[in-house]
Parts: C-alpha cells; sequence; structure tokens
C-alpha cells in the first residue's frame, strides 16, 4: 500500500522571498505547483485579456495576467487573468480584492 507524503509547512514570509516560487500559489503553509498552460489555454487567456483591456480606461480597470492575489493570511493564488479597479493602488501583489478572477480551476 502506497503512503501519501506529508507536504512540507513554509511560512508565508519563505514562500513570499523564494523567487522559485514566483508561480507558485500558497495553501495553509503547502506551496502547490500550478500547471502550465495549453495552448487552448492560452488563447483563452490571451482572450479575456484582449477584451478587457479593450474596455480598460472607459471601464477605469487594469487587467493583469498571472497576478499574485492575497485571499487570506494564509492563501495566495494566481489566477490566469485578475481584473484591478485602477483607482487601487500598485501592489507587488493584490492586496484588495480584485474585481473579477479567472482561472483554469477554482480559486477557494
Amino acid at each position: 500500500m502506497a503512503t501519501l507524503a506529508t507536504p512540507t509547512i513554509v511560512s508565508v514570509e519563505e514562500y513570499l522571498r523564494n523567487p522559485n516560487w514566483e508561480r507558485c500559489d500558497y495553501v495553509d503553509g503547502v506551496v502547490e505547483e500550478r500547471g502550465m498552460p495549453t495552448y487552448d489555454h492560452s488563447a483563452w487567456m490571451n482572450a479575456i485579456c484582449f477584451w478587457f483591456n479593450k474596455n480598460a480606461e472607459q471601464w477605469s480597470i487594469r487587467v493583469r495576467p498571472a497576478y499574485r492575489n492575497k485571499i487570506r493570511e494564509t492563501r495566495y493564488r494566481i489566477p490566469d487573468v485578475s481584473i484591478l479597479d485602477f483607482v487601487l493602488p500598485k501592489e507587488v501583489y493584490v492586496l484588495t480584492p480584485p474585481i473579477a478572477a479567472f482561472a483554469n480551476s477554482g480559486l477557494q
């Protein structure tokens, strides 16, 4: 019978400062690798970015692909596309909830 490995728990600070984890999610102390987009997934991301960018000035938004979002103290996710309020300050990672976030899998 196979046993499941216990994940290594890391601190939020370690996760945020480690450049090897820039494209990884962080869930309750566990660093989770994100899958690389396929051609179709990449095309979908591009279409969403294009459509929102086309209307960004009128709607007063910023469109950011693969931009880390702080969901809560122990949870950071990187949605495929984040739609941000233009009037909010530019941040190293999203602290204020985005207007919308699009991901291939659900964000928790």
